[in-house]
């Protein structure tokens, strides 16, 4: 039991990262005309670092309402 809980506050803290930098991303686009995914990731794996950053907000509102 207490490992699960050891790995769900990984997993909250991984997801909480990938928000806060998918909303600063946002905040680079909307002031400063910027896309830092675009400037600092493989075109390659832009997709999976933008659906990494959605399942992430997913997983934080689930979690919010369990």
């Amino acid at each position: 039991m207490r490992t699960l809980r050891k790995l769900q506050t990984i997993v909250n803290m991984i997801a909480q990262i990938l928000v806060l930098v998918g909303a600063l991303n946002w905040g680079l686009i909307a002031y400063a005309n910027t896309n830092a995914v675009e400037a600092l990731i493989p075109k390659a794996y832009q997709q999976l670092a933008y659906k990494a950053v959605g399942l992430a907000a997913l997983y934080i509102i689930i979690m919010r309402f369990l």
